[in-house]
């Protein structure tokens, strides 16, 4: 079995994804942060398996080096609004998968841009193996299935508050506040803004009803249309502590008319204040995907949910620890960007995610959620 590359590894969801490689694979792991990361923060399952290295992404001598020899490099550094494609450009040069946790739209269309090298270099290509695309692409193409057309797709995402966040993934998710947002709707293109329009969510127990707020670009703008004709998707987000969504709601109205507060310079405060904030709210989370569409000419909308009772925040990094397994162990085939909703099958999905305790739920339009397991064969 192959060793994996996990470049941004000592940060928040990239800890998760070499946690999950040590979970589930026997593969070795190359841990790569600016700093050193400290080994003995992944526990003993890292003894002997892990090794940290120092480097930047930035750096395209240093990612050639890491990635020479390696199964996969899993880029999960950020924010991705402004990484380079060394990573992936060092992962195709050494004919090596490569996997990335982006759910930025502009980062996504860049990695798409090198599909003719990696296919000219044997290296398959997984960009946005997150929440968004990564899970939507698969539940969304589940649920168009047997539909004649699709109008509508839209994502949502449950957040968890519990526990602190690094300074990328706040960054990250502070981006898209009172930005402009280039949303499909019906057709045509709608200029809004990030974390408005608040609509009340109804997610799968344990987690219920979320208030959850246009929120950013993603990769989903440009797939879902080509994918399946849907003319209108959009994402939303929402956390467990209404008063942060309300905030954020009014930090993004008055960025908006004024283009302040630069968010980015309160970053520590932030951090620390939601850390606080953090130990009222809980671990649960999910990610819920809703599809609008007609078959034999009558309206159907239907749901499909993975959700955590607790430990809500690995799920953006269960798809990427996941590929990495199936990249160390030889059965991540192909060249080039793969499809992301196909690149695994859907039982095997289900049957990996219920190993790492998420649990998926499926709703028709009237109907209750119902629990979704894998069949057998």
């Amino acid at each position: 079995m192959g060793h994996v590359v996990v470049l941004g590894g000592g940060g928040f969801f990239g800890g998760e994804v070499v946690r999950d490689v040590l979970a589930f694979t026997d593969a070795s792991v190359v841990v790569v942060g600016r700093r050193s990361p400290p080994v003995e923060a992944f526990g003993a399952a890292a003894v002997g398996r892990v090794r940290s290295v120092a480097a930047d992404v930035f750096d395209a001598d240093a990612m050639d080096r890491l990635a020479d020899g390696a199964a996969a490099v899993a880029h999960c550094a950020g924010p991705y609004q402004r990484l380079p494609l060394a990573p992936a450009r060092a992962a195709i040069r050494a004919g090596a998968a490569y996997v990335d946790l982006s759910d930025d739209r502009a980062f996504t269309r860049a990695v798409a841009e090198l599909d003719g090298d990696a296919r000219a270099a044997g290296a398959p290509l997984l960009s946005g193996l997150s929440s968004m695309p990564g899970l939507s692409a698969h539940f969304a193409a589940t649920l168009a299935r047997d539909l004649d057309e699709v109008d509508a797709v839209r994502g949502f995402i449950a957040i968890g508050s519990r526990g602190g966040r690094g300074e990328a993934t706040f960054a990250s998710g502070l981006s898209g506040v009172g930005r402009p947002i280039a949303v499909p709707r019906r057709g045509r293109i709608d200029r809004l803004r990030g974390w408005s329009e608040p609509e009340l969510v109804r997610f799968p127990p344990p987690i219920g009803g979320r208030i959850c707020h246009l929120a950013t670009e993603v990769p989903d703008f440009d797939l879902f249309p080509a994918w399946f004709g849907a003319e209108s998707v959009e994402l939303r987000a929402g956390t467990d502590l209404p008063i942060g969504d309300l905030l954020l709601g009014l930090a993004g109205l008055v960025r908006s008319i004024l283009g302040v507060p630069r968010l980015d310079r309160w970053l520590p405060a932030l951090r620390a204040a939601m850390a606080v904030a953090g130990e009222l709210g809980d671990e649960r989370g999910g990610v819920l995907v809703e599809v609008t569409g007609r078959r034999g000419g009558r309206r159907r909308r239907r749901w499909r949910a993975v959700v955590a009772r607790e430990g809500g925040h690995r799920i953006p990094a269960v798809l990427a620890g996941i590929a990495l397994a199936r990249a160390a162990d030889g059965r991540l085939r192909g060249a080039g960007v793969l499809d992301l909703r196909s690149w695994i099958g859907e039982a095997e999905l289900l049957a990996e995610l219920a190993r790492r305790g998420l649990t998926v739920f499926d709703r028709e339009e009237g109907g209750r959620f119902r629990r979704v397991t894998a069949r057998a064969g």
